[in-house]
């Protein structure tokens, strides 16, 4: 009887000391100083890059949000950067302060995602990533440098694993699908100032700085195409080199009132052996470069 009162009573000393602890974490957290730390922390992430918070607080018993947090290079256009409207964090149910679901919004899009630590082997890995309905022409605003409006809503998918002291330099999968949009071109491409797509869809695979892009096709009123290719990809856009290889073929609707150009369709066909155009993209994301060849 003795042992079940002891017991009792020490589980209520316990409990009092985590609820204190607690509530005065609430009332004293030290914003300021964590906003700093994260700020810190996040610019180590991204090398050369800035961050900043606009707010961060903490939410009861063990939640903390980030808000207008901001993500992009020193130099250059100040309004060039990367904005995450809300980031959060909450400890998951399982794996307690090692694992936190991870939850949020970007460009007008909603992101989840687990992130389970393993501290003895100093890696992090983001699992069950999700960004639904992310509006492009939004994100490519916030990057002046890019020079084009890309228009169209984002959903992006998969997992991605790296070491605490290179988090940038990890191996991840998914799959990434673009819907209702369009790309205006450097240059035109079969009389076309851009490219109107019903959906874009591909696998993605990242290792070792490079996206690697498989499986993709576009679909559109204008014409289809299949690709595949690599994107080095530093933190931020628009640089990073391009590399991709596919093959178009233009709507019959779209040749309809156009026949120089089924014509030259044609001859790329019958000049390469193929059922569809071959195409290659190379350049950089901002300063792309396209050819109609193999």
């Amino acid at each position: 009887m003795t042992g079940s009162i002891f017991s009792f009573r020490s589980l209520v000393y316990l409990m009092y000391a985590v609820v204190l602890t607690v509530v005065l974490l609430y009332v004293r957290f030290p914003t300021e100083k964590f906003k700093t730390y994260c700020e810190y922390r996040l610019e180590q992430v991204l090398g050369n890059g800035r961050c900043t918070i606009a707010e961060i607080g903490y939410y009861f018993p063990a939640a903390i949000e980030l808000r207008k947090v901001k993500m992009g290079q020193p130099a250059g256009d100040i309004n060039s950067g990367v904005l995450l409207d809300r980031l959060k964090f909450s400890p998951a149910l399982k794996g307690f302060f090692t694992s936190w679901v991870v939850d949020g919004e970007l460009y007008e899009g909603a992101f989840q995602a687990i992130l389970a630590v393993q501290f003895k082997g100093k890696i992090f890995q983001l699992k069950a990533i999700k960004l639904e309905d992310a509006d492009i022409s939004t994100l490519t605003k916030s990057i002046p440098s890019f020079g084009r409006e890309i228009t169209g809503l984002l959903t992006f998918s998969g997992e991605y694993r790296a070491k605490f002291d290179q988090p940038k330099n990890g191996l991840g999968s998914g799959s990434v699908y673009f819907s209702a949009g369009s790309v205006p071109l450097v240059r035109q491409i079969l009389t076309l100032d851009s490219i109107d797509f019903e959906e874009v869809k591909a696998i993605w695979k990242y290792d070792d700085n490079k996206l690697i892009l498989t499986e993709g096709t576009l679909r559109g009123q204008q014409l289809d195409a299949d690709f595949a290719g690599t994107v080095e990809t530093p933190f931020l856009p628009p640089e990073g080199g391009l590399s991709i290889n596919g093959s178009l073929l233009p709507q019959e609707k779209f040749l309809q009132d156009k026949p120089q150009i089924e014509r030259l369709v044609q001859r790329l066909m019958k000049q390469y052996k193929k059922s569809a155009v071959p195409f290659r993209v190379g350049g950089t994301l901002n300063k792309p470069t396209f050819r109609l060849s193999m």
